[in-house]
């Protein structure tokens, strides 16, 4: 095989080992990872202290003994659990944020069948242009109910937007709502990811933001009382007098809410590299459902593909909820916490 270019489109003829390698990958299986480390820490960090005094090892390198945190000023179980709390706060929240924006980005790479979505993944390196492209495709002017919308998730997910050509077809009601579901969840995130954007850069540009609980009260509090776990940050926003000056911005955290967020988010990136590995990888398309020939699979004229019963056929009480947080969404009052949020049940590699 000749040699990639260095500069400009790759030749068509490095598309299929290109596709290949980038499909080896499972990146759902990162946040996985990370999911399971938040939870043991959330859930067993004793076990992992108990670890530790026996000692692990990674590569040439080992570690055995107290604890990073007892050597910087964690002398009391109090202190110790603070710093945890800490910890947990501020990673969920990030945690949601980045899986959110992996998920846009895979999606936007991946809508409209491009030759090499690795490729058109790494071409969109200005975070300017990125923001564009998720506001043109979930801001103001985008309506979830779009037909056209509803069809590109179906292609994207499903390799089509005939659901007669899926074998077995899904009942109508039922694939609509699963459509009508990711349109949600792809929104959700697009709408955190514009939103908040100062927060994640926060934490990703030196870890400027202050995770702790906090007690907020105006009055005597019947005009706003608020308190719990929340992350501060430094944030530029323009005043009344029109200039744009440094505020001081709180943002509550619901940690359990976050992990659940992060772990749809990491279910949506399975099913969309399921069908995307399959549309790309030729030698893979030996498992799942059959579908007629057509337009969708640019690589082939059979294919089959599988959807996710987790998203086409959901609970009354998980699509309830689901519905809940979008109302949320659309009236502004993100801060609002949806009383139930649909939780998976499958293990962590999604």
């Amino acid at each position: 095989m000749s040699p990639m270019p260095p500069e400009g489109v790759p030749d068509p003829e490095h598309f299929p080992a290109m596709n290949a390698s980038f499909y080896a990958a499972r990146p759902q299986d990162y946040f996985g990872r990370r999911l399971q480390n938040l939870m043991l820490v959330a859930g067993n960090l004793q076990g992992l202290d108990d670890l530790f005094a026996k000692g692990v090892s990674f590569g040439t390198l080992s570690a055995v003994g107290p604890q990073v945190s007892d050597g910087v000023g964690a002398d009391t179980a109090q202190e110790r659990a603070r710093q945890t709390q800490h910890f947990l706060i501020a990673e969920s929240e990030v945690l949601c944020h980045h899986a959110g924006e992996t998920l846009l980005r895979l999606y936007l790479a991946h809508a409209g069948a491009p030759p090499s979505p690795w490729l058109e993944l790494s071409q969109t390196r200005s975070p300017d242009e990125f923001k564009k492209r998720v506001r043109r495709r979930f801001g103001p002017g985008s309506k979830a109910s779009d037909p056209a919308n509803l069809a590109e998730v179906a292609r994207t997910f499903y390799l089509t937007d005939v659901p007669e050509r899926l074998v077995p077809p899904p009942a109508p009601e039922e694939w609509s709502r699963g459509l009508a579901l990711i349109e949600g969840y792809l929104r959700y995130f697009a709408a955190l990811f514009l939103e908040k954007a100062a927060l994640y850069n926060a934490a990703k540009h030196g870890l400027a933001l202050l995770p702790g609980d906090i007690a907020l009260e105006v009055g005597d509090g019947s005009v706003l009382s608020q308190s719990g776990p929340a992350v501060q940050y430094l944030q530029l926003r323009k005043s009344d007098d029109g200039h744009r000056r440094w505020s001081r911005v709180i943002h509550w955290v619901q940690s359990d809410r976050q992990v659940v967020l992060t772990y749809t988010a990491a279910i949506l990136m399975a099913d969309l590299w399921a069908a995307g590995r399959f549309r790309y990888v030729v030698s893979v398309r030996e498992d799942g459902f059959s579908i007629a020939p057509g337009p969708e699979v640019a690589t082939s004229t059979t294919a089959h593909t599988s959807y996710s019963s987790r998203l086409l056929f959901p609970s009354s009480r998980a699509a309830s909820a689901l519905e809940m947080s979008l109302s949320i969404v659309a009236s502004g009052r993100r801060e609002a916490r949806p009383t139930v949020i649909p939780t998976p049940t499958a293990s962590w590699s999604a």
